[in-house]
């Protein structure tokens, strides 16, 4: 990772118009010695449109990568879809590869593992020498050491950390059609009430004006973000950040369960009310992200007026031959009947691990394989594999005087949006990488001005912002600090990672993880109406029955140390 310039570096960059910080590798990145022969196996899932193997017969990053390392990498692979559902099959079953490659564990479960012995420890294997990337982003952020180490202070996993910005309001975001809402005379909607409106004025009219009054859809998300979608209509009524739980920072300061509360249920009303007048899309819980673009990108027209996600790409194709992509900026949320206007905020997201070594690497690979996930917290080999190889996917700046998204010199541009790189060129995002802001922010924004112009209401700019590599991170970056900032709820909401005590470790996860999934099941059950919401009492005393109040005491006790 770059070091923090300093104030006096900073200002000569700032006044040097012919300076340039390059994303370059500096050193030699040979981790086996010349004449060994190791293989490592590492797990790590499929990529949808973007990787569909790993093995290097095909995929580019792992080419450079094998080329050099001097190591070579055999993948036991997940489909996109079921990654959890192999990895746990695998986990339990003993057979398992020496490196897990995957961010979607929980610390909780990390430590679980670490205690079971099936995640070794990374302490001894760490160096200035031969760690240089990890030990300077647990400089740079504490909070990245904390997140990887577990209850016995050993570090289970090497880190990943992405300050993105408009990531840490990615998980309850609405995009709504530019050209369906400019229709619409009466404007944004500010209130539940307007926000009915507009959907209804889409179900009841011809928007895209081809003849077929039925063929637009109001509100659509895709069975995977149905949880997204419970998130931001909640915000409509309470703070309910990512994790489902909260800090009660207006009342005792102890950790709630958002999905038991009466303005849960206020969110649950609203959302069955949508759902009953056919206003959000009639398979949004069971449908594939696959078959939504299919009905998004209808060759009759443009068909989804909002689309819950992360970006427009999880109801449309990203940069696809309709450009439609383009046509969706994001909706503020709106307030609801109790006066509560609130976005989610995700304070923890830059913090995870994902690099685990397993007991079944053989002791003499083990150092080979924490080298080897500290490479790509370089943001040479992170940035590689995160979209693909430097000249195919990314370059330096197109000039010396090229500008990055926080209007300092450049450090690097992209060529393609990310999400459109070429197939099995990158790793995606399965790798660990250090995005941290200054990185992030250093992207050339070419034709900056121009998009930000064109997200604010210039629609006649949308043919000169299509062929703009950096549309996808300004839009997203600016949409988010006009829309959501102001609606943002602070950090101190945030319940942050924790660590249960020892002795009621997994009495409390095994009733989390049930409860998690019950939760989704009843929260698609009363917006589609299988369950009459007159059984909410009912299902907030079921959840009680599984356990909720060993998970909510187990909560309180890790966050009492914290305070």
């Amino acid at each position: 990772m770059k070091k923090l310039v300093s104030v006096l570096f900073a200002l000569m960059m700032l006044l040097s118009s012919t300076a340039l910080a390059n994303i370059n590798y500096e050193g030699d990145p040979r981790i086996v010695p010349e004449g060994e022969d190791v293989t490592l196996t590492i797990f790590a899932g499929l990529v949808a449109n973007t990787v569909e193997s790993f093995d290097r017969s095909v995929n580019q990053t792992t080419q450079i990568v094998e080329k050099d390392t001097g190591l070579k990498l055999e993948f036991v692979e997940a489909p996109a879809d079921g990654v959890d559902q192999k990895l746990n099959l695998l986990l339990n079953s003993g057979d398992y590869p020496d490196v897990i490659m995957y961010k979607g564990i929980k610390k909780a479960a990390m430590d679980m593992y670490g205690q079971e012995g099936i995640f070794i420890p990374l302490d001894e294997y760490m160096s200035a020498e031969t760690t240089p990337n990890t030990l300077e982003l647990f400089d740079y952020n504490p909070a990245t050491k904390a997140y990887v180490t577990g209850s016995d202070g050993l570090i289970y996993s090497l880190p990943d950390y992405n300050e993105a910005y408009h990531c840490m309001y990615g998980e309850g975001r609405l995009w709504y059609s530019m050209p369906f809402m400019a229709e619409y005379e009466a404007g944004l909607p500010n209130t539940t009430a307007e926000l009915k409106d507009y959907l209804q004025w889409v179900k009841d009219n011809d928007v895209n004006g081809n003849g077929d009054a039925a063929d637009e859809v109001p509100l659509a998300f895709h069975s995977g973000n149905a949880d997204r979608f419970i998130r931001w209509i909640s915000n409509f009524y309470q703070v309910h950040p990512y994790e489902n739980y909260r800090v009660n920072v207006e009342g005792e300061g102890d950790v709630v369960a958002c999905f038991t509360t009466e303005e849960y249920k206020m969110a649950l009303t609203l959302a069955h009310e949508l759902y009953a007048d056919g206003l959000i899309l009639e398979d949004a819980f069971s449908i594939s992200k696959e078959d939504l673009q299919s009905i998004g990108e209808a060759p009759a027209g443009e068909t989804l007026a909002t689309i819950i996600g992360w970006g427009p790409e999880d109801g449309v194709i990203k940069a696809g031959s309709t450009n439609r992509w383009f046509d969706y900026f994001i909706l503020p949320p709106v307030e609801g009947e109790n006066g509560h206007r609130t976005t989610v905020y995700n304070a923890n997201y830059p913090c995870q691990g994902g690099w685990f070594v397993t007991d079944n690497c053989p002791e003499e690979y083990r150092l080979y394989a924490v080298e080897l996930g500290d490479l790509f917290l370089d943001e040479y080999y992170g940035y590689t594999a995160y979209i693909g190889p430097k000249g195919v996917s990314w370059d330096d700046p197109t000039t010396p005087e090229a500008l990055g998204i926080n209007g300092k010199p450049a450090w690097f541009r992209e060529l393609v949006n990310y999400g459109t790189q070429e197939v099995n060129c990158s790793w995606d995002q399965r790798m660990l990488s250090n995005r941290y802001a200054e990185f992030r922010l250093s992207q050339e924004a070419e034709g900056s001005d121009t998009i930000i112009q064109y997200l604010d209401g210039d629609l006649s700019l949308k043919d000169q912002v299509i062929p703009l590599s950096s549309y996808n991170e300004v839009m997203k970056f600016y949409g988010s600090q006009k829309s959501l900032e102001p609606y943002a709820f602070g950090a101190e909401w945030c319940v942050p990672a924790l660590l249960y005590d020892e002795d009621v470790a997994d009495e409390a996860n095994d009733a989390e993880t049930a409860i998690d999934t019950y939760r989704k099941e009843m929260a698609a059950a009363f917006v589609t109406g299988t369950r009459d919401l007159g059984e909410f009492d009912a299902y907030v005393q079921e959840l009680y029955g599984m356990g909720l109040q060993t998970v909510l005491d187990a909560k309180n006790a890790a966050y009492s140390v914290l305070k």
